[in-house]
């Protein structure tokens, strides 16, 4: 009928509007009585001034952010909405009948002041807004949530424990927007007697506060056998701290811990220069890991030269605390060593390989089965041999040892100083040689490594045997060594 209504506008006799009428800022609209013979919205920004009457079965929708000064007159099963979209709407309109308040798409709303401006309303409808909580104990009976709406909190301790909606409906549903330290907990809402209260909750998408890949990896955990348990824990840990601590110890996170076995043999093995032949077993245990296998080794006697090589086999077993892995290990080493008068010097390199039994570890992207591990240790000594003319000796030496280990995506190396020695007491009783010795050594990394052992050979049947016992104490914790097996002489 007309457009824009920005200038003041009185009518002496009614007036009847069709469609959508828009008053704005400094415009009025004063008419005795207005007709509103259809559904349609008023959105007023100025002034409107007279009765209004809407039709049968229609509804008048009323967008106010000026004054309206109105009475309504209503047709039969007509009603009257006001419309607010944002704090500016919610400006007083003195209905004189019933009517209902709708929010919808409103940003940051201040949910106690639309309760206030809805006080005469039969409801209030949040429609697909967020709406701002200041203050507890609202009064919710009017209120029905439609679509996605969310209640923003921003001092949530003053909320923590008290009802934020009272007599709320059963059906009524928000999600809760409030600004948290620890992005490692969420707060939701729930109903509790008619109350709408929020806690803070433990967040167990791990996407959420993690890089993806990782928080990916864990949260595929869930609902797997083989994560239970170091998923249980991640769930329970409440600080960041807590949480690095569980995932830097846990095999399938970490898969650097899957070789905690390698290490610790790789540690007793960089102290053995064995250049006898033969054949044995070795057992290696801690608190909680343990390994065994066969081990066979080739010696070769040439002047001042001993040659060395060594090959073997372990199962090992293991736990971190959250789960458990077997796997077996295969590899060798060489070594050799030249004596003269001024002294003697030896070396040996070796290298492993760890097939480990292990579903669902993390490679660094994704979930793996069956990681392989890799291991290489070296050593190089210099020496002098103080022997005794009634048999025993002592050996003090110096040097350095190299250890690197890879697995999946992780790897470590250290190369350090080394000092240590070595003592025994050999002698001969009815053709049979014996050797009992002793050993003692310290590294850079303050890592300490004690040893003791027999040995004898028949020099009639050029078969002897071995008894070997270790411990040692460094970063992966302590650890015992037992080797027996038979030799030969050639």
């Amino acid at each position: 009928m007309f457009g824009p209504i920005d200038i003041p506008m009185y009518f002496d006799t009614p007036l009847t509007i069709y469609e959508n009428i828009f008053v704005a800022d400094g415009g009025v609209l004063d008419a005795p009585i207005v007709y509103v013979d259809d559904t349609l919205t008023i959105e007023n920004h100025g002034k409107i001034v007279g009765t209004i009457n809407v039709c049968d079965n229609c509804t008048l929708t009323i967008e106010n952010a000026g004054v309206f000064n109105a009475t309504f007159d209503l047709g039969d099963n007509a009603e009257i909405v006001q419309l607010v979209n944002s704090g500016d709407d919610l400006t007083h309109v003195g209905f004189n009948t019933n009517y209902a308040v709708v929010v919808d798409g409103a940003n940051n709303i201040n949910l106690r002041r639309v309760v206030d401006a809805g006080d005469g309303a039969e409801t209030i409808t949040i429609k697909n807004s967020v709406v701002d909580i200041d203050v507890a104990n609202i009064d919710a009976t009017k209120l029905r949530f439609d679509g996605v709406v969310g209640l923003r909190i921003d001092n949530l301790d003053e909320f923590l424990g008290r009802p934020i909606l009272n007599n709320i409906k059963s059906d009524v549903f928000a999600y809760i927007d409030a600004d948290i330290s620890n992005p490692m907990f969420s707060v939701v809402s729930y109903v509790d007697d008619d109350d709408l209260y929020v806690k803070m909750v433990r967040e167990t998408d791990y996407t959420k506060f993690m890089p993806h890949d990782i928080g990916g990896f864990i949260n595929s955990l869930r609902g797997t056998r083989d994560g239970e348990s170091v998923l249980y824990a991640l769930d329970g840990a409440n600080t960041r701290y807590e949480l690095n601590q569980i995932m830097a110890d846990s095999m399938r996170i970490a898969p650097i811990n899957l070789m905690r076995p390698v290490r610790m043999f790789n540690a007793f093995s960089l102290f053995d220069f064995d250049s006898d032949t033969g054949f044995g077993a070795t057992y290696i245990m801690t608190d909680d890991l343990y390994m065994y296998g066969p081990e066979f080794n080739v010696g070769i006697h040439s002047g001042d030269f001993d040659f060395g090589i060594r090959g073997y086999l372990n199962y090992l077993n293991q736990t971190d605390g959250y789960d458990k892995a077997t796997g077996i290990m295969y590899g060798g080493a060489i070594h050799a060593k030249y004596i003269h008068e001024y002294g003697f010097v030896r070396g040996l390199f070796g290298m492993n390989f760890t097939k480990f039994n292990m579903d669902h570890v993390f490679d660094g992207t994704r979930a793996v089965s069956g990681p392989v591990g890799m291991s290489t240790y070296a050593a190089l000594d210099v020496g002098y041999c103080f022997d005794s003319k009634h048999g025993g000796y002592v050996a003090p030496f110096v040097g350095a040892m190299y250890e690197g280990i890879k697995i999946l995506y992780q790897n470590e190396s250290d190369f350090v100083g080394r000092v240590g020695i070595d003592a025994g007491y050999r002698f001969d009783v009815l053709g049979i040689n014996y050797n009992y010795s002793l050993r003692v050594a310290t590294n850079a990394l303050g890592n300490l490594i004690l040893g003791g052992g027999m040995r004898f050979m028949s020099n009639m049947d050029m078969i002897g045997g071995h008894l070997d016992f270790d411990y040692t104490d460094n970063k992966i914790g302590r650890g015992y060594k037992i080797t027996a097996g038979i030799d030969f002489k050639f």
